[in-house]
Formats: C-alpha cells, sequence, structure tokens
C-alpha cells in the first residue's frame, strides 16, 4: 500500500512538473514605442525592470525607434491594427481619438498630478500622461556679464522688459569682450517667444482660421529685424549656416535664447567661461515657448488595463524623479516630490517658473497640429524679410495665408 501511495505521488510530482506552465498565469507583455535624445531610454528600462519585479507577470519590452520613423511607425501599426501597448510620443494630435482614455481606468483626479492639460485632453477625456518638459530661456555667458558689470534677473517677478534686455546686451557687447549680443536658434520655436510676448497668435479663438495679420505680430518682426540689422544678432544664423550653439560654446555671444535641453550638452563642452540660466525679457505678456513629451497607451493592444497601470506607476513623484533627474529634465507634476540635488536645479527652477506664469495661448496654439505642416516655410519667410526681401506688412500677410491654406487642406 505504501508503495502504491508513493507512486501515485510520484505520478502527480511528475504531471505537475510537466503541465506547471498550464497552471501557472500567462505573462502579459507589453510593448513600448521609445526613441531617446540622449539617455533616457537607459534611465526608463531601469524603472522597467523594477515594475516587473514588483508586478510579476508583466513584461515591458522596449522598441527603439529613430525619432524621424516615430509618427510613420505609430500610424503603419494602427493601420495594420497591431496597435502598441505603449508608446513615447511629441504629439497627440492625429493620434488622440485611439490612445487610452487613462481617466475610464485611473479616475478623474489622475490628471490633477499634472501642470498642464491643454494638450492631452481630447473630448474630454485624459489620453496621455506628459513626461519631461521642455522650455526656451535665456542662456547667458555669465563671465562676460560679470566683466561687464550686469546684474541679471533674479526672479520672474524682476524679469526685463525687452528693451531692458536689449540695453543689457549692449552693455555686455561693450564690456564684455564678446562680438554680439544675442543668438536665436532658427526655428519657429525660438521666434514664438517673441511673437506671444508681444501679443501676436496664430489663430482665431477657434481655430479656424488665421489671425497672424495683426499689429502684434508685425510689432514682433519688426522688433527681431531690428535685432539683427543692429548687430546685435548675427545675420549667419538666420541668413546662413552658422550654428548658435557653437558660436555661444565658443565665447563670441553674451546670451543664447535656447532651450532647457542644452543644458547638458553645455555642462560638458563649455570650459572657457562661466555660463548661467536666467529669465526671458516679458512684452506684452509672459510668454515662453515650451514643449511636453507624451507618454500614451492605444486602443486594440489588448493590454490597455496593464498599460494605464503602469503610467499610473511610473508618473508617482518618487519614481517620475528617477527618470527625470539623471538627463537634467524639467518636470511636468504638480507634486515635484523631494528637492532635486543635481547642480543645475536652479536652472531648471527658471524654465520651471517660466512654464508656470505663462499667460499666453501658445500651448493651445502649440497643440494644434496643422501647425507642422506651415512653420517650416514661415521660417523661411523670417529670413526673407531680415534679408529685405520682404516687408514687415507682406510678412503678416503672407503668413497669414500660408496658415489659411493649411487649415483648408486639413479640412478636405
Amino acid at each position: 500500500m505504501k508503495k502504491t501511495l508513493v507512486s501515485l505521488l510520484l505520478v502527480l510530482v511528475m504531471l505537475m512538473s510537466a503541465f506547471g506552465g498550464a497552471f501557472a498565469e500567462e505573462t502579459k507583455v507589453l510593448d513600448m514605442l521609445w526613441f531617446s535624445d540622449g539617455q533616457e531610454g537607459a534611465s526608463m528600462q531601469a524603472l522597467i525592470d523594477e515594475y516587473e519585479s514588483l508586478n510579476p507577470g508583466i513584461e515591458i519590452e522596449l522598441v527603439e525607434v529613430p525619432y524621424a520613423d516615430l509618427n510613420n511607425t505609430i500610424r503603419n501599426r494602427l493601420n495594420a491594427n497591431q496597435q502598441p501597448a505603449l508608446a513615447r510620443t511629441t504629439t497627440i494630435g492625429e493620434f488622440g481619438p485611439y490612445m487610452v482614455k487613462l481617466d475610464e481606468y485611473l479616475g478623474e483626479d489622475f490628471q490633477d498630478r499634472f501642470v498642464n492639460l491643454t494638450s492631452i485632453i481630447v473630448d474630454d477625456h485624459l489620453v496621455a500622461a506628459t513626461m519631461e518638459n521642455t522650455a526656451a530661456g535665456v542662456i547667458y555667458n555669465k563671465t562676460a556679464f560679470d566683466k561687464a558689470g550686469v546684474e541679471v534677473p533674479s526672479s520672474i517677478e524682476e524679469a526685463w522688459t525687452w528693451d531692458e534686455f536689449v540695453e543689457a546686451l549692449k552693455t555686455v557687447m561693450e564690456k564684455g569682450d564678446v562680438m554680439y549680443g544675442l543668438v536665436v536658434d532658427k526655428t519657429f520655436g525660438r521666434y514664438m517667444n517673441f511673437m506671444y510676448q508681444a501679443g501676436g497668435r496664430c489663430y482665431n479663438d477657434d481655430m479656424t482660421a488665421a489671425a497672424f495679420n495683426s499689429e502684434e505680430n508685425r510689432n514682433a518682426i519688426e522688433y527681431f529685424y531690428n535685432l539683427h540689422k543692429d548687430g546685435i544678432v548675427p545675420m549667419g544664423v538666420w541668413l546662413g549656416a552658422e550654428n548658435p550653439n557653437t558660436m555661444f560654446r565658443s565665447g563670441q555671444v553674451a546670451a543664447h535664447i535656447g532651450g532647457s535641453w542644452l543644458i547638458t550638452s553645455y555642462d560638458k563642452e563649455i570650459t572657457d567661461f562661466e555660463w548661467g540660466v536666467t529669465y526671458l525679457p516679458k512684452g506684452e505678456l509672459s510668454a515662453v515657448q515650451s514643449a511636453c513629451k507624451y507618454l500614451t497607451a492605444f486602443e486594440g493592444s489588448g493590454m490597455e488595463k496593464e498599460a494605464a497601470d503602469f503610467i499610473e506607476w511610473f508618473t508617482r513623484p518618487e519614481n517620475f524623479n528617477r527618470y527625470l533627474e539623471p538627463n537634467y529634465f524639467i518636470t511636468s507634476l504638480v507634486d515635484q516630490g523631494e528637492p532635486s540635488e543635481n547642480k543645475y536645479a536652479d536652472a531648471f527652477q527658471v524654465f520651471a517658473d517660466e512654464i508656470a506664469a505663462n499667460e499666453s495661448i501658445i500651448v493651445q496654439e502649440q497643440a494644434n497640429p496643422i501647425g507642422s505642416t506651415w512653420q517650416s516655410e514661415v521660417v523661411e519667410m523670417i529670413s526673407a524679410t531680415l534679408a529685405d526681401q520682404m516687408s514687415f506688412d507682406e510678412f503678416v500677410q503672407s503668413v497669414d495665408d500660408v496658415i489659411n491654406e493649411a487649415i483648408e487642406y486639413a479640412a478636405q
């Protein structure tokens, strides 16, 4: 009898060993489309590894895609009904209707985590979590400013007017041993700072037509033109092939209206002078061109709840900061968690203050996906105006026409 029981037990052990997989919970695999500007992929992978250890049965595969191919990859996956579970994106736009309504899984209060909701609400539903923020600002040659005896504003309330900014730059050019006062990246994004600060805009209130032909936008292009004609900004960036980053790094320029993403490269590459970050001047409005990257989930992946759960965990401040801080990113959370200890915390606080003080409709207008279809053409129009090939009045009317054409084409 005893031998029979032992034999039965052995058979049971063998059966359980052979068919153990059938009794185990099936592992759920989520793919995350991802692009990297720097080392942030490694930061995300470390968090994924921790999440998987806390959630047995969940695997998240980071699928690296070149940024230039990202939107096409998402389109192709959607068209083939092979939706990714998760994706890091820079736009909601056309993909918004295909994204998981996170509030349906995480509750309506989940949206209260984020500083700015304008771009992540589609049809009254939260469809993405904002990841890192970026913002434009004034990166300045502290050595040159100190030599010239010019102090920069220490708070957003003390920000210069644009005229005061010009006077400060002229003083640094004269006494600070630099050739130029300012460089501005040749992008519509950098020009936006001048335009919105002047009270200008691109669209009417419901974005059904252009509103570019205005006195405010005329004033903005005239101001930008005069910066170049007065020799404060070198013509070589907007009318040639000069690289503004290279010019600033060389010590030729007092200040650079660039972006928060430059901090890590300037940290490594500038060794001949001290530099810092200060507040953009304030015009008619306080306005700063900023942008977000987004973490989204897609309907139809079969992993909607699991994807939403990961997004919730990732955007807890204690986890989110471990992604942000090694990469010198600006938080997009209302609750910033424990204060950062990185050496550029003060610089990033300047950018964060500017984002929080935004008074213009810049965020709303930037969220309009039509912008990507006309902005490069407008950059060339700005260059033509600086080269005296187009008057200020012709410029604002021509841009108005281009925007209206883009709106009409999108409506077809």
